[in-house]
């Protein structure tokens, strides 16, 4: 029965472990995907006018983060 427990105890762990990396993986991945079609769509449209945007993008990026 000890043994049980300890094999319940560690496939628990494994699941919280593999689902954090799962949710930090996907969050990763929207911050990634944001920031380079931000950046795509500077580069297109590369005027001194959207350089006032930049500070709104690295804002956006770091609430995606958080």
């Amino acid at each position: 029965m000890v043994v049980r427990k300890v094999v319940y105890r560690l496939a628990h762990k494994s699941i919280i472990r593999t689902t954090t990396c799962f949710f930090m993986t996907k969050r990763l991945y929207e911050f990634f995907r944001v920031t380079v079609s931000h950046h795509t769509h500077l580069f297109t449209h590369s005027s001194f006018k959207n350089l006032k945007n930049i500070a709104p993008i690295m804002e956006k990026s770091k609430s995606v983060l958080h």
